[in-house]
């Protein structure tokens, strides 16, 4: 990571690489996020939830987890390399 991406996912909570995901990969994503920003909040799976307004966006805590397409982007394997999974009790990848 370089200083300056490392400044912006400190600022920003997120940095933008480019060039990670397909054209397909990218479409499921954007298709995913506009059906998480369209769900009504009521029909919003227990465990996820809207965290008011920041400027123009609204924060969810545990987005990732609405639609597959968008957890697929927190192991993607063109940022994590190979991987098995995740030990989901400690929170950390076990290699192949």
């Amino acid at each position: 990571m370089t200083p300056e991406q490392r400044y912006l996912l400190d600022t920003t909570g997120y940095i933008h690489i480019k060039n990670v995901l397909s054209p397909e990969e990218l479409e499921k994503a954007k298709a995913a996020t506009d059906r998480l920003i369209n769900t009504p909040d009521e029909d919003i799976p227990e465990g996820l939830e809207r965290m008011g307004t920041s400027g123009s966006h609204t924060p969810y805590h545990r987005g990732f987890a609405f639609d597959r397409a968008l957890e697929h982007l927190t192991m993607h394997r063109r940022i994590w390399g190979d991987r098995q999974g995740i030990d989901r009790q400690q929170g950390l990848f076990v290699p192949r």
